[in-house]
């Protein structure tokens, strides 16, 4: 593996060039893993520090790319949605699990650019 770290690209971005081709795969590795830790401490700190708020389908459906009609059709499939009391049928999002949701969806899709 090359001698030059992550921590040497954090303080000096222009030591990436030095990173031989073999061994870029492995460092954008460990630096989304940080990314992925530093960013569940983030959604840990945010959960415990704000009560948590009930979204639309018309909040929640433009911050995933979707229809509003797909989002009301396929609401009980994301693990976000709430129940709402009494048999009511509105449909509502948990705003934390929302972001949560964001969250992994980013680190998985970083992940797979990294492989």
């Amino acid at each position: 593996m090359s001698d030059v770290s992550l921590d040497a690209i954090a303080r000096d971005p222009a030591r990436a060039a030095a990173v031989r081709a073999e061994d870029r795969g492995a460092l954008i590795v460990r630096a989304a893993a940080v990314l992925a830790a530093l960013g569940a401490t983030m959604t840990t700190a945010r959960d415990a520090g704000e009560p948590d708020t009930l979204l639309t389908v018309a909040e929640v459906a433009p911050q995933l790319g979707l229809s509003t009609d797909y989002m009301y059709r396929h609401a009980h499939e994301f693990p976000f949605f709430v129940h709402p009391p009494n048999g009511a049928r509105a449909v509502r999002f948990s705003a934390h699990g929302l972001a949560r949701y964001i969250e992994e969806r980013q680190k998985r899709q970083a992940e797979r650019q990294a492989e």
